[in-house]
């Protein structure tokens, strides 16, 4: 009988090593082999090829898929590099302290600009064909990478060092202090916005029509149109993500790297992350995380889990409209669901304080209507915000005097 129990605890004991080890594989952050004593402030993907720039250790560039990199600075002064941008077969590189260089050969020998406007230049951006640059002095921005124009900025702001841009489907984003200029004209002028937090804006991503930008100490923001900008939740619990370097997005969920949380998912929960990875850039190359931190080199998790197209139709989602907008009392407000959810609708202030907020239990699946004028709404601009299942999504509303 006493063998019969150890043989069973013996076989259980297995069983359980197995097991757990199929579930850890399934999260295991590995070290690549990028030399590991700079930061590594920027990770692009280029014509299929990554490209990491570090503050200090120049550029260097991986073929295959992180296994191996290769450095590339012939031609480069200073090597504490800030962005890298691409477009076709020309790359750009802000380099501290020399303004831009350029390379058309895949990075392996590079050309310093004739001119630059600004010996800083942070951050770089491409949209439709300018080449945008955000200096210690402001925004200007180039056709033909020669000559630069700088960039008129209308509205008040705090100051004009720009330390990030992303160009995204709704127009260019700049941050700049805790305030967000954006652009619809390629970067040739910029209207100015408060972001709704006292923190330095340091990155921008889009998902699913919504614009989000990350700070270095208030989180996340959310924003459906680039001009007014809210909190992500609007209640913020302690421990939550508050410093956010870098967020990117697969097209299903926010991606977000912090100095002092590692990557976290959603912007809110740890999901295929590394809590002892301070992060300072991230890229998403080939079915893979890539995060580089600040002095531990490029760490990469493939992500087995990846979502089809059969598993994204059966995935959770929700949309969110009003007919008409611009509105009137007599507009409704549409919601969908294609699972089972509790449901909650919100009106917020463009300021980003909660008017009123409904509690619509669990629904389920289907298509739902209400009447806008049961929320007795003076004219002005409104946002709704759909929450169900740990998601929610934003719509701009605009009421109009009747």
């Amino acid at each position: 009988m006493n063998n019969a129990r150890i043989i069973a605890l013996g076989l259980c004991f297995v069983f359980f090593c197995l097991h757990s080890t199929d579930i850890t594989s399934q999260n295991v952050w590995t070290k690549t082999t990028l030399i590991d004593r700079y930061q590594v402030n920027c990770l692009v993907e280029i014509n299929n090829a990554m490209y990491a720039g570090l503050a200090g250790g120049g550029i260097y560039v991986s073929d295959d898929v992180g296994v191996s990199w290769k450095e590339i600075n012939k031609g480069l002064g200073h090597q504490y590099i800030y962005s890298i941008v691409g477009k076709g077969n020309k790359i750009y590189a802000s380099v501290h302290g020399e303004g831009v260089y350029i390379s058309q050969d895949k990075g392996n020998t590079w050309i310093k600009f004739e001119s630059n406007p600004d010996k800083y230049i942070y951050s770089l951006a491409i949209s439709g064909p300018n080449l945008i640059a955000g200096t210690l002095s402001g925004l200007y921005y180039s056709k033909d990478d020669r000559n630069w124009i700088k960039s008129d900025i209308e509205g008040s702001r705090a100051h004009n060092a720009i330390f990030s841009l992303y160009d995204s489907k709704k127009g260019i984003l700049a941050g700049s202090g805790a305030y967000i200029f954006f652009s619809k004209d390629n970067g040739k002028k910029w209207n100015t916005y408060p972001s709704s937090s006292k923190f330095d804006i340091q990155t921008f991503t889009e998902l699913n029509g919504e614009l989000y930008a990350g700070t270095t100490g208030d989180g996340l923001l959310v924003s459906a149109d680039g001009n007014n900008w809210m909190h992500k939740t609007s209640n913020k619990a302690e421990g939550e993500l508050k410093s956010v370097s870098v967020i990117v997005s697969d097209s299903v969920r926010l991606i977000a790297g912090s100095h002092d949380k590692g990557v976290i998912n959603d912007g809110e929960k740890m999901i295929d992350g590394k809590n002892d990875l301070s992060i300072k850039s991230f890229l998403i190359h080939k079915g893979n995380y890539f995060a580089g931190t600040n002095t531990d080199g490029v760490w990469t998790l493939a992500v087995k889990n990846k979502i089809t197209e059969i598993e994204s139709r059966s995935a959770f989602q929700m949309a969110l409209d009003v007919y008409p907008n611009p509105a009137t009392s007599s507009s409704n407000i549409q919601y969908s669901i294609n699972q089972k959810a509790d449901v909650v609708l919100e009106v917020i202030h463009p300021d980003g304080k909660l008017f009123k907020r409904l509690n619509l239990g669990t629904q389920d699946p289907g298509l739902f209507h209400i009447q806008l004028q049961d929320f007795k709404l003076s004219s002005g601009i409104y946002f709704l915000r759909l929450k169900a299942n740990n998601q929610s999504q934003l719509k701009k509303l605009v009421i109009l005097s009747e």
